[in-house]
């Protein structure tokens, strides 16, 4: 008895102390946080005084660097590490990776799926394909050609039925296999086979299956060699005639033979197919449009006819000097030697023609007089090869000139001749050309008293030095009359 009021007073009393145990218990917790944030607060005021002393120890050029150092390397490491902030969002992408894997499974099964599929179908279609190439067979006709043509191939074998050799397999081929099956068009059997037969013009294309190719161009090809060309390298002046030499003078026995042909990069082969000879005149040429070249050849190799000494006789010059062949091929036009050789012979030949049967001939030509010996030299120097031109029409009665070919000469200015009253002529290259002697020879007179004259410096090579040299010589005392008296060695 005496403990139950107790008791329950007890009770009664701890229950009106729950409250105050509450309040007290957020008291210490206030007081808590109050601590820890007086702590925190304490280290940062101890962090911020460490880093005060640090940045005024610190010059500002390197704190901003190391700041700017740490900067990347919080930068690095937050981009390298990754925190997973919402659970649901990595739940979700799971689900994703799950459902993407699923989908690619079933694409690859609906894919096989329909690659069977299409063999099936591929292989029905081969079988139905044979039965019905099988019931169109018919194996007796089937069997006739293929046993003739098996005796056919057979029969063209050697007479032991073997082929021993490269040489027997491809005349076999050629004559039994080749020759039988495949067939080279026929132009004129209506039917206009290409490539090999096409729109033609000439000798090119095939213009009765094919019809004519339209778009063409006709040039006229006039060249002459030395002996055609005569009349207007020897114009005739107030006594005379042009100096025509064609037909005169016989060159069939030796010559250069000189012919042309013309290329055309549209056909891709030569208009002719034998290169033209020079003696026929001027001819009319249809050619493709588009570009195309004249060829020159000389088809006769006249270098090894005609030896060196013969060349230096002939044309005056030193044989130990002479130029070797070079050309590559016997075609070869305008190569040295071959024009030094070619101009002998025809130096030769007009020498011949003129002077071979003396004055005293009832038929001697006086143009070989008219003509100085000299000029008619350097115009046979000047005169290799071929001359013309080459024209087509302009829509009017005159032509346009494509192209002008002149003789390719030994000496610069060709047919020219030494002197020339409009032009620069030869005379000077000559001179130039001269070889000084070994002794130079001095002006002998035929008084004993009169006084010699001073001997020249030097050979002269120019016509103001031959100039200049000989007026130097008159002028000398006693110059004028030992010229008079005496004259050059």
């Amino acid at each position: 008895q005496g403990g139950g009021p107790s008791s329950e007073a007890g009770q009664k009393g701890g229950g009106r102390l729950s409250k105050p145990s509450v309040k007290m218990m957020g008291q210490r917790q206030m007081a808590v946080a109050a601590h820890l944030k007086n702590n925190r607060k304490k280290q940062y005021q101890v962090g911020s005084d460490h880093l005060d002393e640090y940045l005024q120890e610190q010059t500002g050029h390197a704190a901003a660097y190391r700041s700017h150092r740490l900067h990347n390397i919080y930068d690095s490491k937050v981009s390298e590490s990754s925190v997973a902030i919402d659970n649901n969002h990595s739940k979700v992408k799971r689900h994703e990776r799950q459902v993407d894997g699923l989908m690619e499974i079933v694409e690859e099964r609906l894919s096989r799926a329909n690659h069977y599929t299409w063999l099936s179908g591929l292989s029905v279609f081969f079988v139905l394909y044979l039965i019905v190439l099988f019931m169109q067979r018919d194996t007796t006709l089937a069997y006739s050609i293929e046993a003739s043509l098996i005796n056919s191939i057979v029969a063209g074998l050697p007479g032991d039925g073997r082929i021993v050799n490269t040489d027997q397999f491809y005349d076999w081929m050629q004559s039994d296999l080749v020759g039988r099956i495949f067939t080279d068009p026929i132009c004129g059997d209506g039917t206009c086979e290409y490539p090999q037969e096409y729109a033609g013009f000439g000798r090119f294309g095939c213009e009765k299956d094919c019809g004519k190719y339209l778009y063409t161009s006709t040039v006229t090809v006039d060249l002459k060699p030395f002996y055609n060309a005569s009349a207007g390298i020897f114009p005739g002046g107030d006594f005379n005639q042009d100096w025509e030499l064609s037909g005169k003078i016989d060159d069939r026995k030796l010559n250069a033979d000189f012919r042309w042909n013309i290329y055309s990069d549209t056909m891709g082969e030569f208009i002719f197919a034998e290169d033209q000879e020079v003696k026929s005149g001027s001819a009319v040429v249809v050619v493709p449009d588009g570009k195309f070249t004249l060829k020159l050849y000389q088809h006769n190799k006249v270098s090894e006819a005609v030896d060196s000494s013969t060349i230096g006789e002939q044309l005056s010059l030193d044989s130990t000097t002479l130029p070797r062949r070079t050309a590559g091929t016997d075609f070869g036009y305008g190569d040295r030697r071959e024009a030094m050789a070619a101009q002998t012979l025809l130096s030769s030949q007009i020498g011949d023609y003129c002077w071979g049967k003396g004055l005293n001939n009832p038929d001697f030509d006086w143009d070989c007089i008219y003509w100085p010996e000299t000029d008619v030299y350097m115009k046979i120097m000047g005169g290799y090869g071929m001359n013309g031109t080459v024209s087509t029409a302009n829509g009017t009665r005159s032509s346009k000139f494509l192209v002008q070919v002149p003789f390719c000469g030994l000496v610069t200015h060709g047919i020219q001749g030494l002197n020339k009253a409009k032009g620069p002529g030869n005379k000077a290259q000559v001179i130039a050309a001269s070889k000084t002697c070994a002794r130079r020879r001095a002006l002998i007179t035929s008084s004993a008293h009169a006084a010699a004259p001073p001997a020249l410096p030097a050979t002269p090579r120019t016509d103001k030095e031959w100039a200049r040299a000989t007026n130097k010589l008159l002028a000398t005392a006693g110059g004028k009359k030992a010229m008079k008296a005496g004259g050059a060695g």
